[in-house]
């Protein structure tokens, strides 16, 4: 796979890393999120993350916040994708900063309807002690993000 075949638009996912089940699934969302990639020939990954997703749950009332990545693709075996994402000023999302590393899942052979995944982890790089949603550092979760359009 090529470097560049990875930019496009996503849908992505995350999820608390709660190894208990529990009754609501809602109970491990972390984030749901458009995500638009842009990657290069080079490796040179670019895009952005917006919130709340565009989906049919997203509240309009809710001030849309964006978080600009930075990063790079490498790898052929597993296809690996490492970037890290901060806010934008003047978004309600101005003060996150967040790092994420994730690989191409494998495709199932025989599989109906195959989309390209990225599975991996996300941790909160700093404290958000102000703002709309304070929230501690350190903390990690799973992602998903599946391949719209394919």
């Amino acid at each position: 796979m090529r470097p560049e075949e990875l930019s496009g638009d996503w849908t992505y996912r995350s999820f608390k890393n709660i190894a208990e089940p529990v009754g609501d699934f809602n109970q491990i969302r972390f984030a749901e999120t458009d995500l638009a990639l842009t990657v290069g020939a080079d490796g040179l990954l670019r895009g952005t993350l917006s919130f709340p997703a565009a989906g049919a749950d997203a509240a309009p009332a809710v001030e849309q916040g964006f978080m600009d990545l930075e990063g790079r693709v490498s790898g052929s075996d597993p296809v690996r994708v490492r970037f890290s994402g901060k806010g934008r000023a003047g978004t309600r999302s101005w003060n996150f900063e967040y790092a994420y590393d994730g690989v191409v899942s494998p495709a199932m052979l025989g599989a109906k309807e195959p989309r390209l995944v990225l599975v991996g982890a996300v941790m909160r790089v700093r404290e958000r002690t102000d703002g709309p949603s304070p929230a501690e550092g350190g903390v990690t979760a799973s992602f998903i993000a599946v391949r719209r359009g394919e």
